[in-house]
């Protein structure tokens, strides 16, 4: 469960970081 919620924490942070790329970039 704790290694599943680590999962979901560092994908949100990995799509938080593309739109914030593609924010830049537009």
């Amino acid at each position: 469960m704790f290694i599943d919620f680590l999962t979901e924490t560092v994908n949100a942070s990995i799509v938080g970081d593309r739109l914030k790329v593609l924010g830049k970039e537009y």
